[in-house]
């Protein structure tokens, strides 16, 4: 006899078959799919034994998403791999522009505007531009988490926004 049933073994899926499981509840999961993992598997595609990510490859709240911290993957053997450049941005006639996790090696790959640009992103930051550093994740349980905005004041983020847009327009 079963309590509840998930449909889709997707992440989400299956972090709420995870969450009635540790409530006590009996779960049982359905998939369509021949594998588990909705948007998150990897497989082989095109006759090939390249794998390739169905849907998803990067997760870059993962590290900081408290129902994640609370499977503590590394001690079943799972690491989260990450990238140097979190992402990338195809440029016509010149090569891509890559946002890297050190604000100064971004600014430095934009070459001409890229003192500008970091001047742009510090101004409108307490100076804090990593996820770790803009969501404090307090311990578990105590009902306190709180998104902390990392910006100075909503008008002033407003309008570097504005600028911003204006400069990418400008430069692209």
């Amino acid at each position: 006899m079963r309590d509840a049933v998930v449909v889709g073994s997707g992440p989400n899926g299956l972090a709420a078959a995870l969450t009635l499981a540790r409530a006590g509840l009996r779960v049982e999961v359905f998939e369509a799919h021949e594998r588990i993992g909705g948007g998150l598997r990897t497989e082989a595609l095109f006759d090939s034994e390249v794998l390739h990510d169905i849907c998803a490859a990067v997760h870059p709240m993962a590290p900081v998403s408290p129902f994640m911290r609370s499977l503590d993957l590394e001690a079943h053997g799972v690491a989260l791999l990450h990238s140097p450049a979190a992402h990338g941005h195809p440029l016509p006639g010149r090569p891509a522009a890559l946002a890297w996790r050190d604000l100064d090696a971004t600014g430095q790959g934009l070459r001409v505007w890229g003192v500008r640009w970091v001047e742009s992103i510090r101004s409108t930051t307490s100076g804090e531009c990593s996820v770790n550093g803009s969501i404090p994740l307090p311990p578990a349980g105590d009902g306190e988490e709180w998104l902390r905005v990392p910006w100075e004041s909503p008008t002033r983020s407003a309008a570097a926004g504005n600028r911003a847009a204006r400069d990418s327009t400008h430069h692209a």
